[in-house]
């Protein structure tokens, strides 16, 4: 729809995004001069009532609220051919989704400001009536305004119900036994599809507010129908478990541990009330709140079930496809089919006898496995998929490995194991931001900047150090500098980035200029390139004048370099034949080749019990081992 006008008076610039539901749109007013982003609903949907509805719904949601806090909608209306729009304001920032993905864990007195704004946007909705029902953190907007960072702006009201409202058109938007939005952050009451009140979204904001605080959600799963179980029933392991390293304080979690009460009664009664006490711990106050019963964490793993009118329709975060969680490892893992009633009843009979729990209108089928067996069960698991060479499953099972390792402790040499397995997997599929992740999260930062230098030298000997892969690679090196306080690296390494996508642009631009001079019309995924290329650029530029800012005021480094020297990750060609020749795998400078298998799998042992040298197997290193 680029280059058209909408309703005689919105001109259409750009595609923002798309998804399941419809596309967005950034545009003009053409009177008022006015940059807004409009919302317009997918051709095959708008045939569709309960589509239209439910997007009218939005309209009408979020139009009857007026707060700095919440996205501000400026129109809605059809065009001449019934497609429905909705204008909104245009924003430029980020997701908290996104800076999660980034940062990691965010400090304490940036999660309290963050969270004051989010509360008191929701206190507002909810006294009109509205419900959000999907907070999470890509629904929760990060924009400066002024001098003022991570102002908060709440959006996609896409499923609000309107509580006071109990009309038999809205009922059929909203029924009861429907599961809407992201399981990750959904309330218990949510998942068993019953009737909610604001508090259900006091839950769902303490699970993205538990996220920022210690980088991690607050339930992991497998499976759509293993989240909805712990949602439900179990209680999310204690920060000191989780992130022991970020000491974060008593008063918080009492805080979010109030507002992830599993019943609704033992909440805060109001998202007032909750800012309130995320104010009280910011100005160092007691904290006069009742505190919710703990309930059992973790022990009972939901492994099949069979549960009927469960479907999941707001935009699902990453991980999550349909009906089904996919583990975030890997998309193409085999999908869990759910929503079909069991046929036999005598099924139902023997699932009673074997001891299958039947709760919330479906079946769960249970099994208690100690965390050593469950540990064992998915490194076994991933070597036979790695031996195998199906890498995906392989990268599954070893996070489930990572997922379970937490029983025995951050040093445990398990613990060590399951990483190195884990990041072995990313590098050989060149899942660069997963294996920043994994560092940032287990303390491997060190030896991911050593994976990546390593990766940037294969590209300079390939000729590919001017790609956008190695721009990559360098702006992921300057986030991990900077995780280390080493700002002066960290600005190198982007200004290096820096260089390399402007190159990239030159390029694209010389391409189209060629296409303008044949007369042709640039295709439309070359505008769309020249677009993200554009805001990369922009972005990158403003973020190396924050860093240059840091480096003035911290010259030195604020974390002093490790004492030993730290191995890269190991790596090796996952497109090579399984007939090819086993790798050299070098220990202590000693060659030592294995015929058994046509790979080797290493094991790092470096915070704590030595440190193994696994390199990249080339063919340049072969030749010199053989010499």
């Amino acid at each position: 729809m680029t280059a058209q006008v909408l309703a005689d008076k919105y001109e259409i610039l750009d595609v923002l995004g798309t998804g399941g539901m419809g596309v967005v749109y950034k545009a003009r007013h053409l009177l008022m001069k006015r940059i807004v982003a409009i919302k317009m609903l997918h051709e095959s949907l708008t045939a569709n009532e309960v589509m239209r509805k439910r997007f009218e719904q939005e309209a009408q949601a979020i139009s009857a609220l007026n707060h700095p806090n919440i996205l501000t909608v400026y129109d809605f209306g059809v065009t001449e051919d019934n497609k429905p729009y909705l204008v909104v304001e245009f924003l430029e920032g980020t997701s908290l989704e996104e800076v999660l993905n980034e940062e990691g864990a965010l400090d304490a007195s940036r999660v309290m400001h963050i969270f004051k704004q989010a509360t008191s946007g929701l206190a507002q909705a909810h006294e009109k009536g509205i419900i959000h029902r999907d907070l999470k953190p890509g629904n929760i907007m990060l924009i400066n305004v002024g001098d003022q960072k991570d102002f908060v702006k709440i959006v996609d009201f896409g499923i609000a119900k309107l509580v006071q409202e109990s009309t038999e058109q809205n009922i059929g938007l909203t029924a009861t036994g429907e599961v809407f939005g992201s399981p990750l952050y959904m309330s218990p009451e949510q998942c068993r599809g019953r009737k909610l009140d604001p508090r259900s979204d006091i839950y769902s904001l303490g699970c993205v507010m538990y996220h920022a605080l210690c980088g991690k959600r607050p339930f992991t799963a497998q499976d759509l129908p293993e989240c909805l179980y712990k949602q439900v029933h179990e209680t999310p392991p204690k920060f000191s478990e989780v992130a022991p390293e970020l000491n974060i304080s008593e008063g918080l979690e009492k805080v979010v541990s109030k507002a992830m009460a599993k019943e609704p009664d033992d909440r805060f009664d109001n998202m007032t009330d909750f800012r309130q006490a995320i104010e009280a711990v910011e100005a160092g106050q007691p904290l006069d709140i009742s505190m919710p019963p703990s309930k059992p964490t973790g022990t009972t793993t939901v492994i099949a079930t069979q549960a009927h009118g469960v479907h999941i329709t707001a935009g699902a975060p990453a991980g999550v496809s349909g009906n089904t969680i996919v583990p975030e490892s890997s998309q193409a893992a085999s999908p869990q089919v759910i929503g079909a009633k069991p046929k036999n009843k005598k099924l139902i009979g023997v699932a009673i006898a074997a001891g299958v729990i039947i709760a919330g209108g479906g079946i769960a089928y249970l099994v208690t496995n100690s965390p050593t067996a469950q540990y064992e069960t998915f490194m076994k698991k991933g070597k036979a998929a790695f031996d195998a060479h199906n890498y995906q499953l392989a990268e599954e099972a070893f996070q489930g490995a990572l997922q379970a390792s937490l029983s025995f402790g951050a040093e445990s040499p398990q613990r060590s194991d399951a990483i190195d397995d884990l990041g072995q997997i990313y590098m050989n599929q060149k899942k660069y931001d997963k294996l920043y992740q994994l560092a940032t999260q287990t303390n491997q930062v060190a030896r991911c900047i050593s994976s990546f230098s390593r990766e940037l030298d294969e590209l300079k000997k390939q000729g590919a150090d001017k790609t956008a892969q190695a721009a990559d690679l360098l702006q992921l090196l300057g986030k991990l500098s900077e995780k280390e306080g080493d700002f002066a690296r960290a600005e190198s390494f982007y200004t290096d980035a820096l260089t390399i996508r402007k190159g990239i642009a030159v390029q694209a631009s010389a391409i189209e200029d060629k296409a303008k001079a044949a007369a042709a019309q640039p295709l439309p995924d070359q505008k769309t390139k020249k677009a993200t290329q554009e805001r990369e650029i922009r972005s990158l530029s403003t973020h190396i004048t924050q860093v240059h800012k840091q480096k003035i005021l911290h010259p030195k480094p604020l974390a002093k370099a490790k004492p030993i020297r730290v191995s890269p990750f190991p790596t090796f060609d996952v497109t090579r034949p399984i007939t090819t020749p086993a790798p050299t795998v070098v220990v202590d400078d000693k060659p030592e080749v294995s015929n058994d298998q046509p790979k080797k799998r290493g094991f790092f042992g470096s915070i704590g019990h030595g440190v193994k040298e696994l390199f990249h197997k080339d063919k340049s290193k072969k030749d010199s081992t053989k010499e």
